[in-house]
């Protein structure tokens, strides 16, 4: 249903129209640059068709479409209805308003505003409109006819699709003919989290949904379709050599698994994305069972059968992984981020040949933190997009860099406002590129999606955002006909707390749907040409010895719903979301637990899940696998604006989300440009990073916050896990010390090393 207005001139509001079709009057109705549709209105008398026989009055409405097949389209048709009840032909309600197609067949409509007045807004929804001529039927004058505008059913709003907890959709993918999405749910399945897929048709329709999982946590990141199989990567804690586990899943059209596949090692690994081709897969992802240090880069190739071929993997003795893949004629290009750069974190990006050889590998970045999220080959050249820190407009802000197929650097751009905005994917449709993201620096909501659409050599030709009152964030993108399909989450409307999103729009960037809770506007955000460093990557690439072997997890149909409307509005604001603190009115101070303090259990019994969360960056990335299964994602929040939920998970040290912990006991000290230890109690505890660490837990019930500060990001995460873990069993409030010590020397921070010290 895309937008295009088709207005009809006031100054024919009288409708002195002849039945003559070659007679009618030519009018025009214009949205953005690119559309321009032409409509004849033609008197017809009387009212034809049984289900019209009651109304004395019917028009064809022509419409002339030099585009396309438009399907599903929300035409919006601007009249004066104030001269039709002036001269006693329509109700003074416009209540017997109504619309059909040249077979008398109803169609939905919706009486947006101005019944009565020179400008009366109508949308109506028409099944299909060809290229050329069409002509749809408007029939009034039936005094006894009440009325029938129904937005729901006129407007669709985005489809969310989800139960009663937290789903979201990471990947999308095509097989020419239907859409798949995949990710994650938790209000339905197997146990924890489970991997989701749905398949929907053109008009977003669920055909077939699938829920596939273990005991454990599972979810899907990406996936890819050679047109006749779907192929959907990720991970699995549910069953593996250890840890999580990355693992494949190959699905027929009607999402019967054909085969299943678990690669990793004794800790962690996993997949974040897949491609291939006629003969071969691609997946790539992170790896700490085997490699150089800390993460690393790898890639897997194997046959369409999920045998393992080759692996192999890239990096250093600090944090490296890659976020996503294409196919380029003999190469293979793949994304991500390294810690060995020029700042704190940087994009990566690596060519390898077909067999997994190392062909180029460079490293882009400034002083702060950028890296990549998605690339994608066209005309010649590779397109990626990313977040950028180190330039920009303010916060965080979308990062657009152009390479030739050497990995020489040809363009960059960010692209953002004074807060939040950054790019998680993007596409090559139509001879243009079109990336999907985020912005918190404008919208309805805590979080709006971002939609942009590019020209081969970067420049902006339309940006939109969508979103409503809470958080939306699209996480991807795929073109199919004259659509691009989104697939990410919401929390404005649903089922549960968080579902799983997918909204279409027409490929010129019209929004095929609106809704007075949901806005689809042009983007304000800035773009700007920016000036990072390149540089040939010191990267090392080994042979891992991670093992394969056959799934068994289950699959089994979803039962999630699906939703065109609005099952549930975000709540409004709580008292306890104001100013952190202010002087005049200092919040009571917390001691340590006393069996006696204020009583936690039916205030906290759904934490985590019920908590938002709120982070910067760098302790996202470190705490990603914990993080990415909670609540939200909230960064630089400004509170005056009065817009965010709670309650809240805050994880951070003092650097990252600054707290008066003075007023609860806890002095963090620095030496230097970093904090080294904590005081609390009298006591001094002193951090060795990487190997011993502390944090301090902040437990609310009045306000049902939770507050994660570790002295180093590995106090945060030790602070993070525990408090995951026992919150919500805890009964109490207060403050809660945790330490943490490597005892296996392995560089993990794991829940058996934590300990309470008890002051």
């Amino acid at each position: 249903m895309a937008l295009y207005p088709l207005k009809i001139s006031s100054h024919q509001s009288n409708y002195k129209i002849r039945a003559n079709p070659s007679r009618g009057i030519m009018l025009k109705g214009q949205v953005g640059s690119a559309i321009l549709l032409i409509i004849t209105l033609i008197m017809v008398l009387p009212a034809g068709g049984s289900d019209y026989a009651g109304w004395e009055k019917a028009r064809y409405v022509e419409i002339k479409n030099p585009y396309n097949k438009l399907i599903d389209h929300q035409i919006l048709l601007t009249m004066n209805s104030k001269k039709l009840i002036d001269d006693g032909l329509m109700r003074p309600d416009c209540g017997d308003l109504r619309f059909a197609d040249l077979d008398g067949n109803p169609l939905p409509y919706w009486i947006e505003s101005g019944c009565g007045t020179f400008n009366t807004k109508v949308w109506i929804q028409v099944p299909e409109v060809m290229p050329g001529d069409n002509r749809i039927l408007m029939h009034y004058g039936n005094p006894l006819a009440g009325s029938e505008s129904d937005e729901v059913a006129t407007m669709d709003r985005g489809i969310a699709y989800g139960g009663g907890n937290y789903d979201e959709f990471y990947a999308a993918t095509t097989d020419g003919e239907s859409i798949y999405m995949a990710g994650y749910t938790l209000s339905t399945g197997f146990g924890g989290y489970d991997g989701l897929i749905v398949k929907f048709d053109e008009k977003l329709n669920a055909v077939k949904a699938k829920i596939y999982g273990g005991s454990s946590w599972e979810g899907f990141y990406g996936a890819h379709s050679d047109g006749e199989y779907i192929y959907a990567v990720g991970y699995t804690y549910s069953e593996g050599a250890g840890g999580y586990d990355a693992f494949v899943v190959k699905f027929d059209k009607d999402l019967n698994v054909v085969a299943k596949k678990v690669i990793g090692g004794a800790t962690h690994d996993w997949f974040y994305e897949i491609t291939g081709d006629d003969q071969y897969l691609y997946a790539v992802g992170y790896t700490l069972s085997a490699g150089l240090g800390d993460y690393d880069a790898y890639i897997v190739k194997m046959d369409k059968d999920l045998n393992v071929l080759a692996v192999k993997a890239l990096g250093s003795s600090t944090y490296d992984g890659f976020h996503y893949v294409t196919l380029s004629g003999d190469y293979i290009y793949a994304v991500g981020v390294t810690k060995n750069g020029f700042g704190n974190e940087d994009g990566l990006i690596v060519k390898f040949d077909r067999d997994l050889n190392l062909i180029a590998a460079k490293i882009y970045g400034g002083p702060s933190y950028d890296f990549f999220y998605g690339v994608a080959a066209s005309g010649g050249y590779l397109y990626v997009a990313g977040w950028v820190d180190s330039a920009g407009s303010g916060g965080h802000d979308g990062l657009l860099v152009k390479f030739d197929r050497d990995l020489n650097l040809i363009d960059q751009r960010a692209y953002g406002g004074a807060a939040d905005d950054g790019f998680a994917t993007l596409r090559p449709y139509k001879g243009h590129i079109y990336v999907v993201g985020f912005t918190d620096s404008e919208g309805r909501g805590s979080r709006d999606s971002l939609v942009l659409k590019l020209d081969a050599d970067l420049n902006l030709v339309a940006s939109r955002r969508y979103g409503g009152a809470g958080n939306e964030w699209m996480n991807e993108i795929i073109g199919l006909d004259d659509y691009i399909y989104l697939g990410g989450f919401t929390d404005t409307m649903g089922s549960g707390a968080k579902d799983a999103m997918v909204t279409r729009i027409y490929w010129l960037l019209n929004q095929v749907s609106i809704d007075p809770e949901f806005t689809f506007e042009n983007s304000s955000l800035t773009y700007q040409i920016i000036s990072l460093s390149m540089t040939d990557s010191t990267l090392t690439l080994v042979t891992p010895a991670l093992t394969a072997s056959d799934s068994s997890l289950l699959v089994s149909d979803s039962s999630l719903s699906l939703s065109r409307t609005f099952l549930r509005k975000t709540p409004d604001l709580k008292g306890h979301l104001g100013p952190e603190v202010s002087e005049e009115e200092p919040r009571r101070r917390i001691k340590t637990p006393d069996p006696g303090r204020m009583q936690c259990v039916l205030s906290m019994n759904q934490f985590p899940r019920s908590h938002y969360y709120v982070t910067a960056l760098s302790d996202f990335r470190f705490n990603e696998d914990i993080l990415s299964m909670l609540r939200g994602y909230i960064i630089n929040v400004n509170w005056s604006s009065g817009i965010y939920h709670g309650p809240f998970l805050y994880v951070g040290g003092p650097d990252k989300i600054p707290f008066r912990w003075e007023r609860y006991g806890v002095t963090f000290i620095r030496e230097g440009r970093k904090y080294t230890a904590m005081k609390y109690g009298g006591r001094v505890y002193r951090a060795a990073y990487g190997h011993e660490d502390y944090a301090v837990v902040l437990v609310d019930c009045s306000t049902r916050d939770v507050r994660v500060a570790g002295v180093t990001r590995y106090g945060t995460r030790a602070g993070l896990i525990w408090a995951v873990n026992h919150v919500r069993s805890l009964g109490y409030e207060g403050i809660f010390l945790v330490k943490w010590s490597d005892t296996n020397r392995n560089g993990l921070v794991e829940s058996f090393e934590l300990t309470i010290i008890t002051p």
